[in-house]
């Protein structure tokens, strides 16, 4: 092998690229590769700007007009690098920038030279240069070394991203942020309030744009007339795609592409409703615990549903296509497309009477009587979410309609069944409360019959109460938790033949004969522990664990209530009408400021019959405004194997309105699932098992003419 050398000729008066013709490296085909630079004016300092095609960053100092490269893994991928010169003078202002391309092949394959001009990658390029300027002033002294601690500290980053994701978000700004952090010390130089978060926002739609799919993802699953199976038939692109979800000690697999994945993120919506992403897990500020909200963020798409020869059609594509609708939470207010969106990652918890998505809390629930440190109540309804969440923000509210269709269209797509309890069961079976067998002082342990403690899962959380002469041990009284409250349960010790303590992730409790176990709720950052983005604790399918589902945590006890929309009972059928805003700062618990200010959808929900439990058989979705909604329960040979497979729960009422809680909670066994809904609470209904999301969708977009 022999040492490459091109002689770059570098007109800053002339074209936009450094040279007319493309560099073209065959991988491995050298010792080291010399560009030699030919300036047209000179400059006290020149550097060379080299992005990847995998998205990590090498930068240079050029000396004596030569860059040489000898290191192997600069050029150890295949695919187009981009790349950059810029001079600056003796104030170490940027006074020209130029760029080009090098293509590294396996094989002497060449590349049509007009393709320069037009690839995004140049506009990262310009950022990395534009942000480096600030810099320089403090780093002359010795450029060659605080540019080589860049080079390190940015493939560090990168690492650290990608083995936290399993993915390829672009790292390069993670350290692009700290450059600027850096320039501000050193410059004193202060960017705009949502400086960052912009230049964050752009590194992801720059990411997306470099990574798209062009395929067309459709499932169809046959109506209830035309069969009652569960099982749908993936089309187009979906066809070969599966996920199989992980465990606490099982991997993910999952083959989907890279527009599926998510990203936990921090991200706000201010007060003009125009929503920031602030930071990326992976990068120095992102918070995933206290006083912050973590999303996962999502890539937007497209979606079509419709019915045709008996069969339901659902179809996504992440490019716009005829007659398929972008997903409402991607509409920005101003009638403008954004290319992500979120969803609240974890169901909401109370510090200090503020709701925040983040994790380690026990998820906020009403409560009577509150005494304890830990101990809160929270008004968890409809009309309650709006005050709730709107002391963050008139943006914010409880999770969307569009939200819970989000979640559910993509579950059907990806695994091609409306029983979504066979492959991810939740937190929905696993209500027992039980009398402490054997009384103990100063342990971190409650003892049970050992057929109890068999119920009782490790990783359970549960409250552990003295109720002293009290006979009601709904969780909703302040006594069940008195000694500990949802704790986890970090693993058993045989006591003897007929007896097993459970070990408490908590400080040592003395327990009594009136003091009670009770089985509750996940804390928040639960998923922590499964090996992938999808899946559960232990079993995916025993119903004791909640799941994650694309990173977010979901089903973990309790119903989660929606903060958009209401149900009108209409008729003595009991049918329900929706009515539904998706402009957080109308939102409103004034049932006639309701009616004449909200949406009212086409789709009615249509028991057929009250007063209790139903099986659904026939859901309707709005594909504009994201509704979706069960809207036939109760058929002949509806069940828990057939159709829908979920519940659909209505109370005797004929009129008045009803608010909508999703997913079931720990007594709802197969009623539960991500199209469950229990229809019968008042707007101002609470309970212990009533939760809510955070969501920063309900910026009232709509789509620009």
């Amino acid at each position: 092998m022999e040492n490459k050398i091109f002689n770059v000729l570098v007109n800053f008066e002339g074209s936009d690229s450094l040279t007319s013709d493309v560099i073209t490296l065959v991988k491995g085909d050298y010792n080291s590769v010399d560009l030699v630079f030919q300036f047209s004016k000179a400059g006290t300092l020149q550097l060379f700007y080299l992005l990847k095609p995998n998205g990590k960053v090498y930068v240079t100092a050029i000396n004596d007009n030569r860059v040489t490269i000898d290191d192997p893994s600069i050029f150890d991928v295949t695919g187009r690098y981009f790349f950059g010169v810029s001079i600056y003078d003796e104030d170490s202002k940027l006074t020209n920038s130029k760029k080009c391309l090098i293509e590294v092949v396996d094989s002497g394959l060449e590349i049509d030279p007009s393709d320069i001009e037009s690839d995004s990658n140049y506009q990262i390029l310009d950022d990395l240069i534009n942000r480096v300027e600030g810099l320089i002033p403090t780093y002359n002294a010795n450029a060659e070394a605080k540019l080589q601690e860049f080079n390190t500290n940015a493939s560090s980053l990168l690492d650290t991203f990608n083995s936290n994701y399993d993915a390829k978000l672009d790292g390069f700004n993670a350290n692009a942020l700290q450059i600027e952090e850096d320039a501000e010390e050193t410059t004193g130089i202060t960017f705009s309030e949502w400086g960052n978060s912009k230049r964050i926002e752009e590194s992801i739609k720059n990411h997306f744009a470099l990574t798209p799919d062009y395929g067309v993802y459709t499932v169809r699953f046959p109506l209830w007339d035309t069969s009652n199976t569960c099982q749908g038939e993936k089309l187009d692109a979906n066809i070969g795609k599966s996920i199989t979800p992980a465990t606490d000690t099982v991997e993910e697999v999952n083959n989907y592409s890279e527009a599926w994945q998510s990203y936990d993120v921090n991200a706000v919506v201010d007060s003009n409703g125009v929503r920031h992403v602030t930071s990326i897990k992976g990068m120095p500020n992102f918070r995933d615990t206290g006083k912050v909200d973590v999303f996962c963020l999502f890539r937007t798409y497209y979606q079509k549903i419709w019915e045709e020869d008996g069969y339901l059609y659902i179809s996504r594509s992440f490019m716009p296509r005829d007659g398929y609708d972008v997903v409402p939470q991607a509409i920005n207010k101003d009638g403008t497309i954004s290319p992500w969106f979120t969803i609240g990652k974890y169901v909401v918890g109370d510090i200090d009477g503020t709701l925040y998505s983040s994790k380690e809390l026990i998820p906020a629930h009403y409560l009577q009587n509150p005494t304890g440190d830990e101990e809160f109540s929270d008004s968890i309804s409809y009309s309650g979410c709006v005050s709730l969440m709107h002391q963050k923000g008139s943006y914010y509210s409880a999770g969307l309609m569009s939200d819970y269709m989000h979640i559910l269209t993509t579950f059907y797509l990806q695994f091609a069944t409306k029983n979504t309890q066979s492959v991810l069961g939740g937190n929905t079976e696993n209500n027992y409360q039980y009398n402490v067998s054997v009384a103990e002082s100063n342990v971190s342990r409650v003892v049970l019959t050992t057929a109890q403690a068999n119920n009782i899962d490790i990783n359970t959380y549960v409250s552990v109460g003295d109720i002293g002469s009290n006979t009601d041990k709904d969780r909703v009284k302040n006594y069940i938790h008195n000694l500990a409250y949802d704790v986890k349960v970090i693993g058993k010790e045989v006591v003897d033949s007929g007896h097993t303590a459970l070990i408490l992730d908590h400080a040592p409790i003395t327990t009594t004969a009136t003091t009670w176990v009770s089985t509750m709720h996940e804390r928040s950052g639960y998923s922590d522990d499964i090996l992938g983005r999808t899946g559960s604790i232990g079993s995916n399918t025993n119903r004791k664990h909640g799941m994650v589902f694309n990173g977010i945590e979901l089903s973990v006890g309790g119903y989660e209530v929606a903060g958009n929309a209401i149900m009108d009972i209409v008729n003595s059928s009991g049918d329900r009408e929706v009515y539904y805003t998706n402009d957080a700062s109308q939102l409103t618990a004034t049932v006639n400021t309701i009616k004449s200010t909200y949406k009212k959808s086409d789709l009615v929900i249509q028991p057929a019959s009250l007063n209790g439990w139903k099986y659904i058989t026939e859901y309707g979705f709005d594909t504009e405004d994201g509704i979706a909604v069960p809207t036939k329960a109760g058929q002949s040979g509806a069940g828990t194997t057939v159709g829908y497979a979920d519940g659909l729960n209505v109370d005797s009422g004929t009129s008045g309105q009803r608010e909508f809680l999703w997913l079931g909670n720990l007594n709802s066994g197969t009623f539960a699932g991500l199209s469950c809904l229990l229809a019968y609470g008042g707007l101002t209904n609470a309970a212990w098992y009533f939760l809510a999301r955070l969501s920063i969708n309900g910026v009232g977009g709509e789509l620009s003419e």
